[in-house]
């Protein structure tokens, strides 16, 4: 083939910068999701609690003055929240610890079950050694987790920013389709509408699911005789928000407790959790 028929392909000075400045430009908004994606994780869970705290408070407009149906809802969700607090965390904290004491002889259990399948021989050092780890990692980790000025601090802004958001939503509605172009702004209102009615019923089918899960979770763990029930299932229940992973993070702890219990046992609630799962 002729030489002068080859196209050379050159990197020109702009086609350099170009890249350049899109990586930076990448690295930039990585950097600033990261730094930010609290405050991002934040407003979504409040802006889907607003859809919560809207949505029967419309309801009861038909009757009463929103304000009023308002006032009425945010007081019931509040009266709630303490209410399943106080009647829920005692249990939980109290399971917790007993699931805590259990750990060491489910993983005693595991080893000599994974000993009896493949007649590997004991270490007893080695299970020295995960127990040790384990509870370096509870001791460092349930505090950070569990911080109570974090948790307070950061419920209270998603209940506040959840009700702003639903005393006014249309304020905020009207905010969003100003950002756009006039000519654009009848189907902006459109798929703004429309993407909000099916984020409500989402919301609203997520809720449900959550609640089932975590009840039918609670039944079957009782019925295996599973130490923490209630904490387990109350993790499966707020697992389930997240799709897909949620549920089988959740698994883990259950059936790591019911290798206390025996080897068997550690199966059905492993094919439990499998069966509900794929129920969903």
């Amino acid at each position: 083939m002729p030489e002068s028929s080859v196209r050379r392909i050159t990197w020109r000075t702009a086609d350099v910068l170009k890249v350049l400045g899109l990586v930076t430009l990448f690295l930039f908004l990585w950097t600033f999701f990261w730094r930010v994606y609290t405050a991002i994780f934040v407003g979504l869970i409040a802006v889907l609690l607003a859809m919560v705290l809207h949505a029967p408070a419309k309801y009861f407009s038909r009757w009463v003055p929103f304000r009023v149906s308002f006032a009425i809802t945010v007081l019931l969700f509040l009266a709630s929240l303490v209410g399943l607090g106080l009647a829920l965390i005692p249990q939980i904290v109290d399971q917790v610890s007993q699931l805590a004491g259990q750990l060491p002889t489910a993983i005693d259990s595991v080893r000599e079950w994974l000993e009896d399948r493949t007649g590997a021989s004991g270490d007893g050092e080695l299970t020295g050694q995960i127990n040790r780890q384990f509870g370096e990692f509870v001791g460092r980790f349930v505090p950070l987790a569990f911080n109570l000025i974090s948790v307070v601090f950061g419920s209270f802004a998603i209940i506040i920013l959840a009700i702003f958001l639903a005393m006014q939503p249309e304020v905020y509605r009207d905010l969003v389709i100003r950002a756009v172009p006039l000519a654009s702004r009848p189907r902006a209102e459109r798929i703004y509408d429309q993407s909000g009615r099916s984020l409500k019923l989402w919301v609203l089918g997520k809720v449900i699911t959550m609640f089932l899960v975590g009840l039918v979770t609670w039944i079957g763990l009782l019925y295996f005789g599973i130490p923490g029930a209630l904490a387990l299932a109350t993790l499966a229940a707020m697992l389930e928000f997240i799709p897909n992973f949620g549920p089988t993070i959740a698994a883990a702890p259950a059936v790591i407790a019911a290798f206390s219990i025996s080897p068997t046992t550690a199966l059905y609630v492993a094919g439990f959790y499998f069966v509900l799962q794929q129920i969903q």
